[in-house]
């Protein structure tokens, strides 16, 4: 008997019905003038999102611009950058080190950092210790290489099913979209409705560009029922009163699903209720037609009479959770080599599967998530973690990778494969990718990862690694601003140091307490913490300047200038004693702005050339950008302004050198009040609005105050009074107001100070 003829022995399906949403997403191509730079492709799960990005990415290519495809896997969901490391790195690996190093304007290995695939960064990474300040630096050199690449030829990045994102994929994605204006790159990418609401991250982006008029929304609607009835013509060829009929029936079974219409016709195809006699396609009057009840049955139907071998590859794709490699299926499904290609080709004759290019080389994917979704539940639970077991000794054991590159699998596979807690292996796992997401500042998956960790390793509460997987969760939570998570954990911490007579256990945990007091804008209370740090620490520990030098620049914050001169001496003495030239500049730089705001301009002028001098001995710029800037506030208080301009351009070609945006946002706050000191109002409207679109970018909301005020106040000398007040009003609600989520005094201060201006402008003396 001739076997039934299967769909996939026929084209594919014809695009029917998308005409107006194909044409609609090529304006893309078009000018940002016209519309925004994201494109954003919604709708149901199976309603045809892939098939319109696909027709619209080869147009792309047939236009001669470059395509970077990538998809986010539910597996991925929790790993840093993975989405966009989907998408870019075949197109990176293809680029050797010297069009990289042109592309990144040197900062490969800033590149690097965000995806390791592409080799080892140097260490460390960056110079800098702000973490907000890295994370801006490594984002905004991203968006240039992504402007860099575009200049080459105009830039399309595919992203698909954005609802199983990363977090950390869909922030720099959400900082690129704000930032691209006319430059030459595109976005498209799509999300399933079912499942938006579940990603905060995705559901914060879009509603952020949306609001900004930086993102287009296009859902993508079933098919209607004529729509239905034209895509069953084209594709078998047939018309007349029966399959009328039949569509009517098709469409009302499946509502206009296109992956849905087409596992049935799959179905009744496979089981003969369609069937071919002379070339002609039969079968369509029956009313004795057996339709699944759901796409999901649908698939379902499908995979009963796979063969064993195909049965065991598919489920172990299922739980791998992503694109996977042949060997990694042999090894874990049980079956041969040989045995895995010939189930792989039947799965690909049935149209379960495909084969897809990645930064690996050739992997198997399903052709639709919902076929993976599908199988994946078929398998039982205890199956599940036999599996997940199996995947993740199995990615131990390569023999061509090291463990390190799959350190998030690893962490993904083990911590599902219900193995007892006497195996360290799910929380070991954890613990190094929650250190590794922090370290590429990422920060929501760190503490993911770091709390699952806490939960597999909750037998070994009193080991070291468990307090030092505490201790790292508390800086990502702290980085995140979830101030009372981190302050719980690093009181416990100390707690216990305090049980054990660890003096240096608790010199660490009262250091960070001080730190995240002082950024919660409570600097007496960083001081008494930095105070009880230096009692738990001896008189030679190296840390004590580090904690002098922190508790003197606390100090002056609350007026206490000789308690923080005496402390600041002292870290300076400590630094002399030890040579340690970099811990003499930033002393030198702390104690030359006391100076400066207790009206000593000559004594700050000494310590901040030293800083000056010691930071480029120390081969320190971040230090040496800060003397600089320092002086240049200090020249502009006192009134040369020529000094000032040098030493702004000085500490700019630092920031330039550093490549750093938030650096370069400190100097334009400077350039503002240097513009307005010299008359030249225009050019301090300019830079000073310009400024403020950056900070807001790089949700800098200090520098974004700051800058605020001071353009507010360029206003007031032009009786642009409307103006003055909406940046004083907005710079108030962000440091002051409802807005303000801690007491920060580098921006409450120049608040006040606006509302002052905004009184004694109007004559309201009391007020003022």
């Amino acid at each position: 008997m001739t076997p039934h003829p299967s769909l996939s022995t026929l084209p594919d399906l014809p695009l029917v019905g998308r005409a107006e949403t194909i044409a609609r997403l090529h304006r893309l191509f078009g000018s940002t003038s016209d519309q925004p730079p994201f494109f954003l492709v919604t709708g149901e799960s199976g309603v045809g999102k892939t098939r319109a990005i696909h027709v619209v990415a080869d147009e792309a290519r047939r236009r001669g611009w470059t395509v970077a495809h990538g998809r986010a896997y539910p597996l991925e969901t929790g790993m840093p950058y993975a989405l966009l490391s989907d998408a870019l790195l075949p197109l990176l690996q293809d680029l050797d080190d010297a069009r990289l190093n042109v592309l990144t304007r040197g900062r490969a290995s800033e590149l690097r950092h965000l995806f390791p695939a592409l080799g080892p960064a140097q260490a460390p990474p960056i110079a800098g210790e702000d973490p907000d300040e890295i994370r801006s630096r490594l984002y905004w050199g991203f968006y240039e290489f992504l402007v860099a690449l575009g200049n080459r030829a105009p830039l399309l990045l595919v992203l698909e099913d954005l609802h199983s994102a990363d977090p950390s994929s869909l922030s720099l994605l959400h900082f690129v979209a704000r930032q691209l204006g006319e430059a030459p790159v595109r976005i498209l990418a799509s999300y399933n409705d079912d499942y938006r609401d579940a990603n905060e991250s995705l559901v914060g982006l879009e509603r952020s560009l949306l609001g900004m008029r930086g993102l287009e929304r296009h859902p993508i609607p079933p098919l209607t029922s004529e729509q239905t009835l034209g895509l069953v013509e084209s594709l078998f060829g047939v018309s007349g009163q029966p399959l009328r009929a039949f569509g009517q029936r098709l469409y009302g079974w499946t509502l206009g699903n296109a992956f849905f219409i087409e596992q049935i016709l799959v179905s009744l195809v496979d089981s003969g209720q369609l069937h071919q006699r002379d070339g002609l396609w039969l079968g369509w009057e029956s009313r004795e037609l057996r339709l699944p009840g759901t796409v999901r049955d649908a698939i379902r139907l499908r995979l009963t009479d796979l063969g064993e071998a195909a049965h065991a590859v598919a489920e172990c794709l299922a739980v791998v959770g992503a694109p996977a490699s042949a060997r990694l299926l042999t090894a874990v499904s049980g079956v041969n080599d040989a045995a895995t290609i010939e189930a792989s080709e039947e799965l690909l004759r049935r149209g379960l599967i495909e084969e897809r290019d990645t930064a690996r080389g050739t992997s198997i994917d399903f052709r639709h998530p919902l076929v993976r979704e599908t199988v994946y539940r078929s398998v039982s639970a205890a199956r599940r973690e036999t599996l997940h077991r199996a995947i993740g000794e199995a990615l131990e054991s390569s023999s061509s990778d090291s463990p390190d590159d799959h350190i998030d699998r690893l962490a993904y596979h083990f911590s599902r494969s219900g193995l007892r807690s006497e195996d360290t292996r799910p929380a070991r796992y954890l613990a190094l990718s929650g250190r590794a997401a922090l370290a590429r500042h990422a920060n929501r998956e760190a503490a993911a990862y770091l709390s699952a960790a806490l939960t597999h390793g909750a037998h070994d509460r009193d080991g070291k690694e468990h307090r030092r997987v505490r201790h790292d969760l508390a800086r990502a939570r702290s980085r995140l601003g979830d101030f009372d998570g981190a302050r719980e954990l690093w009181m416990e911490l100390g707690a216990e140091a305090r049980e054990r007579a660890d003096g240096a256990g608790i010199a660490r945990s009262e250091r960070y307490l001080g730190a995240l007091a002082y950024w919660r804008g409570q600097p007496r209370e960083a001081v008494r913490h930095y105070e009880a740090a230096l009692d738990a620490v001896d008189d030679d520990d190296p840390l004590r300047a580090r904690l002098d030098l922190a508790a003197g620049v606390v100090l002056q914050e609350v007026g206490d200038a000789e308690g923080s001169r005496e402390r600041l001496t002292r870290a300076l003495a400590l630094g002399e004693e030890t040579g340690n030239t970099a811990l003499q500049a930033r002393a030198h730089r702390g104690l030359a702005l006391l100076e400066t705001w207790i009206g000593a301009p000559d004594e700050a002028r000494r310590h901040g050339w030293q800083a000056v001098e010691l930071s480029r001995s120390a081969g320190d710029p971040q230090t040496g950008f800060w003397a600089r800037w320092a002086l240049a506030a200090l020249e502009g208080l006192t009134g040369d302004t020529a000094a000032m301009d040098r030493l702004m351009t000085e500490a700019r070609a630092i920031a330039d050198d550093l490549q750093s945006p938030v650096l370069g946002l400190w100097i334009a706050e400077l350039d503002v009040e240097l513009a307005y000191a010299r008359g030249d109002w225009d050019g301090a409207l300019a830079r000073g609005e310009q400024a403020i679109r950056l900070a807001d970018l790089l949700q800098q909301r200090t520098l974004r105050t700051r800058l605020q005020v001071w353009t507010a106040m360029v206003y007031l000398g032009r009786g642009d009074w409307s103006r003055a007040q909406e940046l004083v009003d907005d710079a108030w609600a962000s440091a002051v107001g409802a807005e303000a989520t801690r007491v920060d005094l580098h921006a409450a201060v120049p608040a006040h100070i606006g509302r002052a201006a905004l009184h004694l402008a109007r004559g309201d003396f009391a007020q003022a």
